[in-house]
């Protein structure tokens, strides 16, 4: 998040338990969801979790506009392994817990 504070920008999806805190450090930053699960559509769930699994991923982040992600390394390793092999996308920053990738 210290990353995302002093690069700020782009459309971010972004891991569910990362939101609370995203809300609070970055509150200009909109986010794609957080742990108040019953703030966001049933569609916006089923997407979520099939955009963290690596399905269809480019289609439905671009529904929703998304340019940037910040991904937790052990709850989105499927979507991560995902990216690494696809040119849409260019791995922007990591940490041991994270990665942050924005659109090319």
């Amino acid at each position: 998040v210290e990353y995302l504070c002093a690069h700020p920008g782009g459309q971010l999806f972004n891991e569910m338990g990362y939101g609370s805190y995203l809300i609070w450090a970055l509150p200009a930053q909109k986010i794609f969801v957080d742990p108040r699960v019953e703030l966001y559509p049933l569609e916006q769930w089923q997407n979520y979790l099939r955009i963290s699994r690596g399905v269809r991923y480019n289609e439905l982040l671009a529904q929703y506009g998304v340019d940037r992600l910040l991904l937790d390394r052990g709850e989105q390793s499927e979507l991560i392994l995902s990216l690494a092999d696809d040119s849409l996308w260019e791995l922007e920053h990591e940490d041991e817990y994270a990665q942050i990738w924005k659109k090319n």
